[in-house]
């Protein structure tokens, strides 16, 4: 017996979802004209949004929006003629990202369906109020290239909702 979809043919394989996530940041060095420093991150969060299709032999293009932030954590270097090592420090990084995705599913006869994914798009990177010891070291923000590679499992949970379990790796040019 034949099953045949009712709607326009453009929305049939259409899907929408959101997702919330952890963010862990590497350590990052500042080396500018005013001194050097390095500093660390607290984990933070993201948040994003995605609209997509799936298109054949288990592949799905996505269009998606993120935002993440994590909060400055400690700091050690020089800068403006002052020696820094100090847990005393406020401010955050943050990231808006537009990014274009291919994802293949590895489909098997089970609920879960492995998959990876790939993305190329461009990300606002913000470093907001930096301070250490209430010195301010930096608020700038720059648009910069990014990419994304990352993987995990999908369990259907029904027909038209999932659950995804995935990891992701973000790197945006210097």
């Amino acid at each position: 017996e034949l099953h045949k979809q009712s709607g326009p043919p453009a929305l049939i394989n259409t899907y929408v979802r959101g997702s919330v996530g952890m963010q862990l940041l590497d350590e990052t060095s500042n080396d500018g004209s005013n001194g050097i420093y390095d500093q660390e991150w607290d984990p933070g969060f993201i948040l994003s949004g995605t609209i997509g299709t799936e298109l054949e032999d288990g592949f799905r293009a996505e269009g998606e929006f993120f935002y993440s932030n994590s909060s400055l954590n400690p700091m050690s270097g020089r800068w403006n003629n002052k020696n820094y090592n100090t847990e005393r420090v406020q401010g955050d990084i943050s990231s808006a990202a537009i990014m274009a995705n291919i994802v293949y599913d590895f489909h098997s006869n089970s609920r879960i369906t492995p998959y990876g994914m790939g993305g190329l798009g461009m990300s606002l990177l913000s470093l907001n109020d930096l301070k250490a010891l209430k010195d301010a070291t930096a608020n700038d923000m720059d648009l910069v290239a990014a990419l994304q590679v990352g993987g995990g499992f999908t369990l259907d949970l029904d027909r038209r909702t999932k659950i995804e379990l995935g990891y992701r790796y973000f790197e945006t040019q210097n």
